[in-house]
């Protein structure tokens, strides 16, 4: 049975697809292009070489006719795929958004970041810092039973105590949260640059801000190297001692994208019904005409 996140991604790669050069047109469309094509190329052919004269020149035109057409039709292709527009994805626009603040928000007095490593080890330069910003953790206050939960009559949650869940990927009881909100804790984004020139590469590391010193010129990560997770990279320790808070966080803000995704579609369904109403556009017309009567 595939999980829901393998079925999204079936649909996606459908949708990327369908968006190629030649996704969308009918049989009788692609078989007039090629008659067209096939009428240029002629045409291109005789003024170069001076027609078909035997048939040897007929199979010689017929193998370089659809070499070509081949090669053109994989190249629009490719471009047509490369300037698809992408499928929305909360989690995308989450980083992209986080990402684009960091860049533009970068204090100037901040240089480049370091890793300092375990004690006696010789400091890495990570690479110069391009980006900077906060994130804060989301929190929230535990959900208990509002009465006793029997099983086979057996007593398996008592009234008062916290609500778990079994987590799927963890395998095992986690807690559940309610009104979640923004708390003084959190990460800080640091996005830097490693390498040279044509070999720049950059990074997007996410630390608690108990693993960095002050953010006044460089920064030192108190840890050996950092590990990457989804879009970001943690410094290992974080990753190691936090498994568990930094999944249920990267899912939360997936969440809250997703929420403010939705909330923006259905204002905009609900202005474009508003909008369309015929009702609405003869009393927004009548308004408008008793406001100019007025003004005489």
């Amino acid at each position: 049975m595939p999980t829901q996140e393998e079925i999204t991604e079936q649909k996606r790669k459908k949708q990327q697809a369908s968006n190629g050069l030649f996704g969308s047109m009918g049989g009788i469309q692609k078989a007039m292009l090629l008659i067209f094509g096939l009428a240029i190329f002629f045409l291109i052919w005789t003024f170069a070489f001076g027609g078909i004269n035997n048939f040897y020149q007929l199979v010689f035109f017929i193998i370089s006719f659809v070499a070509i057409a081949g090669l053109m039709m994989v190249m629009l292709t490719a471009i047509s795929w490369y300037f698809a527009p992408d499928v929305f994805s909360p989690k995308k626009d989450f980083f992209t958004k986080t990402v684009n603040l960091a860049v533009d928000l970068k204090p100037t007095n901040v240089y480049n970041l370091y890793f300092k490593g375990d004690i006696g080890k010789k400091m890495v330069k990570a690479g110069k810092i391009i980006g900077l910003i906060g994130i804060p953790y989301l929190v929230g206050k535990p959900k208990f039973h509002e009465e006793d939960i029997s099983k086979d009559g057996k007593i398996i949650a008592k009234k008062g105590s916290p609500v778990y869940e079994k987590s799927l990927i963890l395998k095992r009881n986690m807690p559940i949260f309610e009104k979640i909100e923004y708390s003084s804790d959190g990460d800080t984004l640091f996005i830097y640059e490693s390498g040279w020139f044509l070999f720049k590469r950059k990074h997007y590391l996410r630390c608690h801000r108990s693993l960095h010193s002050d953010l006044n010129g460089d920064v030192f990560i108190e840890d050996i190297n950092p590990v990457p997770y989804g879009a970001w990279e943690y410094p290992y320790k974080q990753l190691q001692e936090q498994p568990a808070r930094i999944m249920l966080q990267n899912q939360l803000e997936v969440i809250l994208a997703t929420h403010d995704h939705q909330a923006d579609l259905i204002s905009q369904g609900v202005d474009a019904a508003v909008y369309y109403n015929p009702a609405f556009r003869i009393a927004t017309r009548a308004n408008a005409e008793m406001v100019g009567q007025d003004g005489q």
